[in-house]
């Protein structure tokens, strides 16, 4: 016999009571998962609009189904809560930029590098260098996360290095003139724009490219979410280069007989081309032969200019002594505009709005103040090279400036002007091996068509409803004739087929009885020419010919 356990009255009870609250945990546990909302802050309306990405810009009543009008309800509710996330999220970005400060009857304009490096940590203090060279002026170039530096010297001196660590990976001579140097998509290669053609370079120095359809180029930007390398030449024409695939993608002339001026814009991708006649034209590869738009910013020609970091604003010089502060999404009247003392020659804008002014062996630093229209523009820094400035670029998420001289290259402290919180998912200064990889093939398959750059980035999302109609119009009809429906009459058909084939049959007969009626209503008008014409050859009397017609006998 099977062995029976037997359990009583009392147990059972004491089972119930020693594991009831074990069941009520489980009962509660089966809940509604919320989101976490910080009722402490009050959201306002300019910090919304600096996460927003244009979904509010879709036009609703054009929708005509309910489904998809509730389709796109539910997407809305999902973007506001991530630009609401993303909005409430900067609380945790608790890095501050900061900035120099004096003391009551000083001006930081008469602090010195020497007097900085005194009074900030060591790390920060070794990032200013100074480096003594032989084969000036020098044209510098840094990475987009700030980590490497290439710099490039008008008598043919060409070296790479990490300026952090002092790494040096590359320094040679290419026994030519150097007009610019530009790093790629990454820190493992660069182009250089020699006297003849354009060149590339890994960063051992090896070289690995020689475009020679980029000819006499003077100025050099690099798109890096198109992978095109755009170039200006001193014969005036303006060329895009696909370096993913090697192909040419646009190349035309320009306004000007010859380009020594341009500047990439980082929020649209437009090229800016600054001529002797003080305006700026904006090209794109997509739009040949013609810009997009022109601005005339000065009187007399345009010696140099420089974007922010997202594209918004616009800094040019000219040789009026003129600097102006432009707003890139209105072209309206200058923000505004400061008089120097001498022509400036190259200008730099940092992610914190900190503009540099190069100006002869001087370097001038303005801090920008204000929102919206209204700006003004206050003193900060001084600097004082040996030799005369040829270019200056701040370095990301950096309180560095660097500058390229005739006798090397410098690299200063400008405390506040770099962004002291960077997203590693867009650039790292940090990144191993393994990450660059990871980057490169990512960016490669994000890569946005050359077709896509426009001076409204938001018209990307809008349907051009115009053209759409006309290709809609052009489009061939399918017709299917009658003898091949009948052919299928044994096969077996839903109800919906049999309905398009009753209207196609329809649309068929139409067009036969179409075809039939002016085909009579033609042979009707060839009847009609026939009478007049015998008519005519009635009234022999008044004819002209008559004298070739051959005379009835009688």
């Amino acid at each position: 016999m099977e062995d029976t356990i037997k359990v009583d009255k009392d147990d059972k009870k004491q089972f119930k009571k020693k594991f009831s609250k074990y069941e009520k945990f489980t009962a509660k546990s089966n809940f509604e998962r919320k989101p976490l909302k910080l009722q402490s802050l009050d959201l306002e309306d300019h910090q919304l609009k600096k996460y927003e990405r244009g979904s509010g810009k879709i036009n609703k009543n054009k929708i005509r189904t309910g489904f998809f009008k509730n389709k796109l309800f539910e997407q809305e509710k999902n973007f506001q809560y991530a630009v609401e996330q993303a909005a409430r999220a900067e609380i945790l970005l608790n890095e501050d930029s900061g900035y120099l400060m004096a003391d009551d009857g000083e001006e930081t304009t008469e602090f010195t590098q020497d007097d900085i490096k005194q009074h900030v940590d060591i790390t920060s203090a070794a990032k200013s260098f100074k480096l003594n060279l032989d084969f000036g002026p020098y044209n510098i170039n840094y990475t987009r996360n700030g980590r490497h530096l290439v710099i490039g010297g008008k008598k043919g001196h060409l070296a790479a290095f990490d300026w952090i660590s002092k790494k040096l990976y590359c320094e040679f001579n290419v026994m030519e003139e150097i007009m610019d140097v530009k790093w790629l998509h990454l820190e493992t290669m660069f182009a250089v724009a020699q006297k003849k053609w354009v060149h590339f370079y890994d960063n051992k120095g090896t070289e690995i490219h020689c475009i020679k359809k980029m000819n006499e180029v003077n100025q050099l930007e690099f798109l890096p979410y198109h992978f095109l390398l755009a170039s200006g030449s001193d014969n005036g024409w303006l060329k895009w280069l696909d370096v993913s695939i090697g192909e040419m993608v646009a190349q035309f002339p320009s306004l000007d007989d010859r380009i020594t001026l341009m500047r990439h814009n980082p929020g649209n991708a437009t090229i800016s081309v600054g001529s002797a006649k003080g305006i700026v034209s904006f090209w794109s590869p997509a739009v040949h032969r013609k810009p997009l738009a022109t601005i005339l910013c000065h009187v007399a020609p345009i010696t140099a200019m420089a974007f922010n970091s997202d594209g918004s604003k616009l800094a040019t010089a000219g040789m009026d002594k003129l600097v102006k502060l432009w707003d890139t999404r209105s072209f309206k009247e200058p923000l505004t505009q400061y008089k120097t003392k001498a022509i400036v020659h190259n200008i730099a804008l940092s992610q914190r709005n900190v503009m540099a002014l190069a100006i002869g062996d001087k370097c001038e630093i303005f801090r920008t103040v204000g929102t919206g229209n209204i700006q003004s523009i206050d003193s900060y820094l001084k600097h004082s090279e040996n030799s005369s400035i040829s270019s200056i670029q701040y370095v990301p998420y950096e309180d560095i400036l660097g500058i390229g001289t005739k006798n090397g290259f410098s690299s200063i402290l400008v405390p506040g002007c770099g962004e002291a919180n960077f997203d590693t998912l867009e650039q790292n200064p940090f990144r191993t091996k393994q990450q660059r990889r990871e980057h490169e093939v990512k960016a490669l398959l994000e890569k946005i068509p050359s077709d896509l750059i426009t001076l409204d980035a938001s018209q990307i999302v809008n349907v051009d409803i115009e053209h759409l109609e006309e290709k809609l119009d052009k489009k061939p009809e399918v017709q299917i004739p009658i003898s091949k429906l009948n052919e299928k009459k044994t096969s077996k058909r839903s109800g919906v087929d049999n309905a398009k084939i009753k209207q196609l049959q329809k649309a068929e007969e139409k067009q036969h009885l179409l075809k039939a009626a002016k085909q009579e209503e033609f042979i009707e008008v060839r009847k009609q020419k026939k009478i007049k014409r015998n008519a005519d050859t009635d009234d022999s009397d008044t004819n002209v010919l008559d004298r070739f017609r051959k005379k009835s006998k009688k």
